[in-house]
């Protein structure tokens, strides 16, 4: 995933474009994809989704990083953040926000159990869930 500065109005591009994270974890298949910012506590969080949609093994992982354009450390090196448990299979296209009151979200996709693909008859639905950032380290509740 790259990151690249835009022009004020955000119609060109400005600098040079700079890598935020690689697809170098097992976890991932082959496909790193979804990213998704959030600034939290003087922290920017970049979650993405790894591994192919249409499967269980599509899954959320993270990134620290300094500001919008990195530089990142990837934190779910050896496993994803959140992936299949229980009705949600391949959870992926994550995003994250603050709702009024002040709570933390993740809003994402997941298949519903015990069908991860369309081929199969599944049914892809939104889903949230609420998630802590407070001690630097997401973690879904």
């Amino acid at each position: 995933m790259w990151a690249q500065a835009l022009s004020d109005d955000g119609l060109d591009l400005r600098g040079d474009a700079r890598a935020l994270v690689t697809l170098d974890a097992s976890w991932e298949g082959t496909i790193v994809e979804g990213p998704s910012m959030f600034a939290h506590g003087g922290k920017h969080f970049l979650f993405y989704s790894g591994n192919w949609y249409d499967s269980d093994r599509y899954a959320i992982g993270y990134a620290t990083c300094d500001g919008p354009l990195g530089p990142c450390v990837k934190a779910t090196t050896k496993a994803p953040l959140f992936a299949s448990t229980g009705g949600a299979l391949g959870p992926g296209g994550q995003e994250i926000f603050t709702d009024a009151r002040g709570a933390t979200w993740l809003a994402y996709h997941a298949w519903t159990s015990p069908r991860a693909s369309y081929a199969a008859g599944g049914a892809r639905s939104l889903r949230l869930s609420p998630i802590d950032l407070a001690s630097g380290v997401p973690a879904l509740r």
